[in-house]
C-alpha cells in the first residue's frame, strides 16, 4: 500500500522557513530537556544576558572591548565601583548602563 501526500508550495515554503529544514519540512525536531535543564543550571557554560543574572551571587558587565554585556561572578564583591573588581583602576572606570547593568570604558589621561 502506498500513501501520497500532496502539499501546496505555500504550505512547503512556510514549513521549511519554520523548521529551518527545506528538504523534510513535515518533520519537527521533538523538544528534549537540555535546553531546560541548561536554563535552570546557573553553573552551565553558557552566556546569560542581565535580566537573568543570579540576585546578589553575580554582575552584569560588559568588559572594554564588548558589546553587550553578560552576567558574571564578582571578582571583588566589596568594590567600591560598583563592577565587582573587573576594573583597572585609573585606567579604566565603570559606566552604569542601567540599573543592574555597565560597561568598562577607558579612561582618557591627560599628563
Amino acid at each position: 500500500m502506498t500513501t501520497t501526500m500532496t502539499m501546496s508550495v505555500d504550505a512547503f515554503s512556510m514549513a521549511a522557513f519554520l523548521n529551518g529544514d527545506a528538504s523534510f519540512p513535515e518533520s519537527v525536531s521533538p523538544s528534549t530537556g537540555v535546553e531546560t535543564e541548561a536554563a535552570m543550571n546557573p553553573n552551565a557554560n553558557a552566556t546569560r544576558y542581565c535580566d537573568d543574572c543570579l540576585e546578589n551571587e553575580e554582575v552584569c558587565v560588559a568588559l572594554v572591548d564588548e558589546e553587550v554585556p553578560i552576567c558574571r561572578s564578582p571578582r571583588d564583591r566589596e568594590d567600591p565601583t560598583g563592577c565587582a573588581g573587573f576594573c583597572i583602576i585609573n585606567k579604566q572606570k565603570c559606566h552604569r548602563l542601567d540599573v543592574d547593568a555597565f560597561r568598562f570604558v577607558k579612561m582618557l589621561i591627560f599628563d
